[in-house]
């Protein structure tokens, strides 16, 4: 939630669409995705929670065994689809 609300407040983020996120990896040759970098949040906390949730995890495939690092990619993080109240029909 911490993390959503920070992202939320970012210049160029859009209460629809979210945002983009450019991230940096860093990938062992298992493909444990052993560091990031990113534009830092204005709050240290949602730094630390896009680590967490980022650093450790293993990727599917290990990558090709001369590919340069970091791997930069463009992350889209929209926000969570709202829940719509159900409807209390009388008939």
């Amino acid at each position: 939630m911490r993390l959503t609300n920070d992202i939320a407040r970012l210049p160029g983020a859009n209460p629809q669409e979210g945002i983009t996120l450019k991230v940096a990896f860093w990938i062992d040759a298992n493909g444990r995705i052993t560091r990031i970098e990113h534009a830092p949040f204005a709050q240290h906390p949602a730094n630390d929670d896009l680590q967490t949730l980022l650093v450790g995890l293993t990727l599917a495939q290990s990558p090709p065994e001369k590919m340069l690092l970091p791997l930069r990619l463009a992350i889209r993080i929209k926000p969570k689809p709202r829940t719509m109240p159900a409807s209390s029909d009388k008939n």
